[in-house]
């Protein structure tokens, strides 16, 4: 279904609701499975949508199907950029993952093709854990970056004050 079918669906179905802006951002997401309520309910930050207009054209922006198809094939060569956070790369996996319009899996095989590459020290924290949607890898990955990055900031300060221990010695 193209988004502009999609819009339409919506409207239809929220009858005398659709005259409400403001109701049809707040149902919006009802009308969402899949990697589009992923989008919706993860991916956008806090406050980001400013109406219906703005949520109807981030909509169209992010999932619509032109002619630049990409394939599973582009999906599968996905990997983390240096610098670049695990919930930074996961962002830019659904990104291409949008552009893959005519692919067809589920959430779970989702998050595994995205699990897959990334970077050792968080697949060791979760190897025995399995994901459902890519939003419960966001999840998990987030809370588990964000641990792996406190631990390196108390291993910083350490080594900081051992240094000024042996310089005052």
């Amino acid at each position: 279904m193209s988004t502009v079918e999609h819009i339409i669906r919506f409207l239809a179905q929220c009858w005398e609701a659709s005259a409400e802006k403001a109701l049809k951002v707040r149902l919006f997401q009802l009308s969402l499975t899949g990697l589009a309520f992923t989008w919706f309910s993860s991916l956008l930050p806090p406050n980001y949508i400013r109406g219906w207009a703005d949520l109807e054209k981030k909509f169209h922006r992010y999932f619509f199907t032109g002619n630049d198809e990409m394939k599973l094939s582009n999906l599968i060569w996905v990997e983390q950029q240096d610098g670049e956070s695990a919930l930074e790369y996961i962002q830019r996996f659904c990104s291409i993952r949008s552009l893959c319009y005519s692919l067809s899996l589920i959430d779970e095989q989702l998050a595994d093709l995205t699990f897959q590459v990334l970077p050792t020290t968080i697949k060791e924290k979760t190897f025995a854990q399995e994901f459902d949607s890519l939003a419960h890898l966001m999840q998990t990955i987030s809370g588990h970056e964000s641990r792996l990055q406190d631990m390196e900031e108390e291993q910083f300060w350490s080594y900081q004050d051992q240094k000024e221990d042996n310089l005052e010695a």
